[in-house]
């Protein structure tokens, strides 16, 4: 199985300049914690989607048998995935995962083993701006709101897609608020065209949004 790794995002709300996914955590770039987790899972093939140029300052800290694509316009998650199209092209089913989130390792190998579309959730006590899942009494995902939720499951960033998904992106609305897609935009469009998402939860999760999440 493949992952693809969004990792285009810079880290100005957390006083760096540096991309957020290499900053250091623990000892080692965040980047490196998630290939690790990825590894541990048995999956080795992964591509990393950084801003179109970013290529090499990547390659100076995460292992050379990394691939990256790169992503020509930055308009957000959704379009990252899209130009990871042909990484995945001969993929039934391959992992969408955030470069500034790290997940278990025994998570990434309970997605990687769904036969369905599947996205992962977490509880938390507050949300903003994260995605919240909402599910039918089936249990099947029906949307993901973003905003400000509390004590809730919310998106964790992580997904297992499928080839399908890379089709419905094109007809994928920007948000009204700004210029960027957010991933979720683009499950909801899935939802929307009759697929079905169903849902993993998770009890861990390390997301990175400001500097005192780099500590501890």
């Amino acid at each position: 199985m493949k992952a693809v790794i969004l990792a285009g995002g810079k880290s100005n709300r957390m006083g760096s300049e540096i991309h957020k996914s290499l900053l250091e955590y623990r000892g080692k770039r965040i980047a490196n914690h998630v290939i690790d987790s990825l590894n541990s899972a048995e999956i080795y093939d992964i591509a990393f989607v950084v801003k179109a140029g970013d290529k090499g300052v990547f390659e100076r800290y995460l292992p050379s048998r990394i691939s990256y694509v790169d992503d020509p316009v930055c308009t957000g998650p959704t379009d990252a995935v899209y130009y990871a199209r042909d990484f995945v092209a001969n993929e039934t089913f391959f992992i969408v995962g955030m470069g500034d989130t790290i997940l278990r390792s025994e998570d990434i190998e309970r997605l990687a083993k769904r036969a369905h579309f599947t996205i992962t959730s977490i509880r938390i006590p507050e949300s903003r701006g994260l995605a919240k899942v909402i599910k039918d009494a089936a249990g099947n995902v029906v949307s993901l709101d973003r905003g400000y939720h509390t004590n809730c499951y919310i998106h964790s960033g992580y997904s297992l897609v499928n080839q399908k998904f890379l089709g419905v992106i094109p007809r994928t609305q920007t948000e009204t608020q700004g210029t960027e897609k957010h991933i979720e935009t683009a499950l909801n469009q899935y939802i929307q065209e009759g697929g079905i998402i169903q849902d993993l939860q998770i009890d861990w999760w390390k997301h990175f949004t400001n500097r005192e999440d780099l500590i501890g």
